[in-house]
């Protein structure tokens, strides 16, 4: 018995590599619907092209490590540290370098190097977000300060 899949083959929906990952920064529900045809049947097909996993989570993280390289960098332009604007140029190209590969190749796993500006960054981002709450005004200090009078009563 044929399957369903097999009778509604139509030219049209001839996939290579290079054509599957020009849509990589797409979801895979979305670039499914871009060569017109379901999940599961995409699936099928890239990982025919060898493709395993779909990498738009992937290049959606490099993306955003991207962005926040930059802005770092800018912050460092203005405060004139040229040194860190030197390494954070260098890891701009790196991460760049890591996503065109992955562009390129479709699979591959994260490299040492870009797990290390992943780290940092994330690190930085979460010491910032730490002392900007230090710093505020603390809004829970009466509801703490109640509820320590309340303890105490008991």
């Amino acid at each position: 018995m044929f399957r369903h899949s097999t009778l509604k083959r139509d030219a049209s929906r001839v996939i290579d590599k290079t054509t599957l990952l020009s849509v990589a920064d797409l979801p895979i529900t979305e670039a499914a619907k871009f060569f017109s045809m379901g999940t599961s049947c995409f699936k099928v097909r890239c990982r025919r092209l060898g493709v395993v996993r779909w990498p738009y989570r992937k290049v959606l993280s490099l993306k955003k490590l991207s962005d926040s390289l930059a802005a770092r960098l800018d912050h460092a332009f203005a405060r004139q540290d040229y040194d860190l604007c030197g390494r954070l140029q260098t890891e701009m190209s790196e991460v760049e370098s890591f996503t065109e590969l992955l562009l390129e190749a479709g699979q591959m796993v994260w490299p040492e190097h870009v797990l290390k500006i992943k780290r940092s960054v994330y690190k930085e981002a979460n010491r910032t977000k730490r002392a900007s709450f230090v710093a505020e005004d603390n809004v829970f200090e009466p509801f703490l300060l109640t509820m320590g009078d309340v303890f105490a009563s008991l």
